[in-house]
Order: structure tokens, then C-alpha cells, then sequence
């Protein structure tokens, strides 16, 4: 009997300590709530009130590839600045760029939000030390010139001549366009960085090392994810899934694999790698280590951000019949031959260069990630003070498709970016909208981007007629996680 009561007196004791948990717990997600929508710094910027009290609304929508559409909408109820998380606001105002982005003379620069990750050393863009970046990119920043460019560029043309080819064998039926510029583009980054390329274009197969890229991009933004959800983030941590771990640490090996065949080369040709290797383990060099980070940086950044650019010019051409008319007949009446299409040439042709910032415009291969943490003596953007450890950015979705911004926004219309625009894009804040950001941390691969963008697309059309297949009609309009196949059909037109 004795024993039958201690048992009932145990389990009330146990039932009220649950009861005293669960009503310590509410009580204090009731208070951080209330506190986060009326006393927080930031109680004052406008935005939906769950999004203020907590990060769930904000992850669920990074989870589902639809973050960027939904802070979109949210700028165009709430305006140019919202509240988009308990310490976060988004600014799509035009004097924003230079308040975050440019260091401030005698002031402390911006630190970059993804800095916050879980890599013990971290390459070129995930490097959050201002001075070690600052190193890194010196460093780096020889093998992205425009002479550097130059001497690269028949390596980039030789590849895209061989994706003509591939796809001048394919024409007779429609082809996945998107899958075989990620072919030619990995290829090109393989060649230029390593000496070799990935074999994709050659094989019409995915190579090992861009399969694992995904798994390795996940387990970052996963890593970065968890790290906001204290005190649960040691425990999610454990969460990710073992074949996202097994595929990070592939990828991490392939680039190892890579970076050593290329350093035990005795008289290789030059490449982005040339340059550094002089000052390789020195004090104002960077690491093997760091290098190999770095790499990997790169190859993803500069692959799968042009991959999405060059799809959504094919997008965007296929929808406006009157752009690509224009378009093609400035490229088919500047060159008689492929071979006449050089970067000297393409830069020069003008209809072509707005096509692509406009296409930039409605569709920054990054979205968003800009973000960056105010100093401690917090800062006015804007105009306006913001508070010290606030998350700030400006978002590029957003503020390119703005009606405060642009003149018809959502429109594909490359002759707001002419030299000399219709009067009906005069008020538009062109130098406002920068998707390479500037700064000290603006895209380190920008020549590099514009040079294969430009290349591709001229000898694309040059080569061919596009009619996209109605199965990706709406391609654009789908998240980053649930895009259907880029199919295309394409004519050739010449003999």
C-alpha cells in the first residue's frame, strides 16, 4: 500500500512539474512576443506581427524556395522598409545600397550576416574578419580582371562552341536547356581553375563534384538555419540528413582530389590558380586550406548563379517576341561568322548589354543573402537610425520589381537601360539596383559572369531560333525548389 501511494504521490509531483514547465514555457513565448511587437527596437517598422515575434514564417518559406516572392508581396503592402524577422528589416530604398553596402570612411564595415556558420575555416564569401577577407580577396581579385578575362576568353569560347555543337546534334527535338548550360558552365570553371574540365559537355553527364554541390550548398544554409533556433540549434543540428553530410564531405573530397592534381602539375597552362601560388602559405597569401575553400566558393557561385541567368534570358526572350527580334537581328547583323563574336564585341553591342541587365533586374540569379549586422554604435540607413545587431539588406527581388523603383516593373523592357532611354524610364533608379552588389564585398566574379553571359547568349542566337515548350511556359514564376525542365525547341538558322 505504502508503495501504491508513493507511486500516486510521484506522478502528481511529476504532473506538476510538467504543469510548472509548460507554464513557465508559454508565459515566455507570450512575453517575447509581446515585448518583440511593442517595446523591441525595431516595434516601430512595419510588418506582419508573426514575422515580428518569430523566425518560423521566414524559414518556412526559405525552406519551400518561395522566400523572395513573399518578402515581394510584403513590400508592396507594408513599403520600402519591413520587418521581416524579431531583428531584421529589408530595404528596397535606393540610398540603402551605399548606408549598408559601401564601408563608411573612420567606421567599421558592415559584417556579413552568413558569417554566423559553423565552418571552422571559411573560403571567400562565407569569410566573416574584415581583414582576413580583405587578404583573401587581394588575392583572388588577380585572377578576375578584365586582362585576366582576356586571357581566358579563348578557353570560354572553346567551350561554348563545343555547347553549339552539343546542341546542334540534339535540334531535332525539344532539349532540357538548363541541364546543358550547367554542363558547359561547369566546364568552363573546371578548365579555368583547375586545367581540366568536369567532361560534362563531352559525356552529356552530370559530374560527381556539381551533384554534390546541392548537398554541400544545403548543409551550409541548413548549418545556418539551426544556428538561429537557440537553445535548440545542438540538438537540430543532429538533424540534417546523413545523405546531405555524406555528399558535403564528397564534395569536399572531389575539390581535394582536384586542387592536389593541379598543384602537382610541373608546367601547367595559366590559369586562376597561377597567380596565387607564389605567395601559397605565406603571411599575405592565403592557406591550401583556405584555397581549397575558396575554390569551392567560386566554382558554386559562378556556376549555378549563371546557369539561372542564362535560363531566364531564354525566358524572357521566349515571352517577349519583340525583344528577341530586336535582339537577334543586332547579333545576326553585327557578326557573319561565330567566330567574329568576341568579348571586345559584345560589350560594345547595345541592346544586348540592356537585355541583360534587364534580365538582372527581374531576375538576380541571388535573390537575397545580402544581409549584414549594424555596429554596435548602430547607424542611420535611410535617414532613419536602425540598432546595433540588426540584420539588414537590401533585397533584390524586391527592389527590382518595385513600382517605387521601376517605371511598368514587371514588364522585360531592356530600353530603360539604353544610353538614351524613352522618356518613360527617366524617373527609374537604375544605379540604384545593383546585383553584383559594390563595395568591398561585391561579386569578385562579375567580369567573369558577363563575359560567359554574354558569349553564350550571342552565339546562342546567332546559331538558333527558340520556341520554349509550354510545360515551362511559367518556368520564372516558380520557386527556387519546384522549377520544371527549361524545355526548349530549337531551329537552327544556318546551313
Amino acid at each position: 500500500m505504502a508503495t501504491v501511494i508513493q507511486l500516486i504521490i510521484s506522478t502528481l509531483a511529476a504532473i506538476g512539474f510538467l504543469k510548472t514547465f509548460l507554464g513557465l514555457t508559454v508565459t515566455t513565448f507570450l512575453a517575447t512576443a509581446v515585448y518583440r511587437v511593442t517595446l523591441h527596437p525595431l516595434a516601430n517598422i512595419p510588418g506582419p506581427r508573426l514575422w515580428a515575434i518569430t523566425r518560423l514564417p521566414y524559414f518556412y518559406n526559405l525552406a519551400i524556395g518561395r522566400l523572395h516572392f513573399r518578402i515581394h508581396e510584403l513590400h508592396e503592402q507594408y513599403g520600402l522598409v519591413v520587418r521581416v524577422a524579431p531583428g531584421e528589416i529589408t530595404l528596397i530604398t535606393e540610398s540603402s545600397w551605399s548606408d549598408i553596402y559601401l564601408k563608411p570612411p573612420g567606421k567599421p564595415e558592415f559584417r556579413k550576416e552568413l558569417a554566423q556558420h559553423s565552418l571552422a575555416i571559411p573560403g571567400l564569401v562565407l569569410e566573416g574578419d574584415d581583414l582576413h577577407h580583405s587578404r583573401k580577396r587581394k588575392n583572388f581579385g588577380s585572377g578576375f580582371t578584365e586582362p585576366a578575362m582576356r586571357q581566358q576568353e579563348p578557353t570560354v569560347i572553346k567551350y561554348i562552341d563545343q555547347f553549339i555543337f552539343c546542341l546542334r546534334e540534339r535540334s531535332s527535338k525539344a532539349i532540357e536547356l538548363n541541364e546543358w548550360y550547367s554542363f558547359l558552365v561547369f566546364d568552363i570553371m573546371g578548365d579555368i581553375i583547375f586545367g581540366e574540365s568536369f567532361d560534362s559537355l563531352e559525356t552529356g553527364q552530370t559530374s560527381e563534384w556539381a551533384k554534390s554541390t546541392f548537398s554541400y550548398a544545403a548543409n551550409l544554409i541548413i548549418g545556418g538555419v539551426v544556428q538561429k533556433l537557440w537553445p535548440f540549434h545542438k540538438i537540430l543540428g543532429y538533424m540534417v540528413p546523413p545523405s546531405v553530410r555524406r555528399g558535403a564531405d564528397a564534395h569536399e573530397e572531389c575539390t581535394k582530389v582536384k586542387l592536389d592534381r593541379r598543384l602537382a602539375k610541373s608546367n601547367p597552362k595559366p590559369d586562376m590558380i597561377t597567380p596565387l601560388l607564389e605567395t601559397l602559405n605565406t603571411p599575405s597569401g592565403v592557406t591550401y586550406t583556405e584555397l581549397r575553400k575558396a575554390i569551392i566558393d567560386i566554382i558554386i557561385g559562378a556556376t549555378d548563379t549563371i546557369t539561372l541567368a542564362l535560363g531566364a534570358m531564354v525566358y524572357f526572350l521566349s515571352h517577349n517576341q519583340d525583344v528577341f527580334t530586336r535582339l537577334t537581328y543586332e547579333i545576326r547583323m553585327t557578326f557573319s561568322t561565330s567566330a567574329d563574336i568576341t568579348n571586345d564585341h559584345v560589350k560594345q553591342l547595345p541592346y544586348l548589354n540592356a537585355a541583360i541587365t534587364e534580365m538582372l533586374r527581374l531576375s538576380p540569379p541571388i535573390p537575397g543573402f545580402l544581409r549584414r549586422i549594424v555596429p554596435p554604435a548602430g547607424c542611420f540607413i535611410g535617414g532613419s537610425y536602425v540598432p546595433r545587431n540588426t540584420i539588414v539588406s537590401y533585397d533584390l527581388w524586391a527592389g527590382g520589381h518595385s513600382a517605387e523603383n521601376f517605371f511598368r516593373p514587371n514588364e522585360f523592357l531592356p530600353e530603360r537601360y539604353l544610353a538614351n532611354p524613352p522618356d518613360e524610364f527617366k524617373n527609374d533608379k537604375r544605379k540604384g539596383y545593383q546585383p553584383f552588389s559594390f563595395g568591398p564585398r561585391n561579386c569578385i566574379g562579375k567580369n567573369l559572369a558577363l563575359l560567359e553571359v554574354r558569349l553564350i547568349i550571342s552565339k546562342l542566337l546567332w546559331e538558333f531560333n527558340l520556341e520554349l515548350q509550354e510545360e515551362s511556359r511559367d518556368w520564372i514564376q516558380h520557386g527556387a525548389f519546384d522549377r520544371p525542365p527549361l524545355m526548349v525547341k530549337l531551329t537552327s538558322v544556318r546551313k
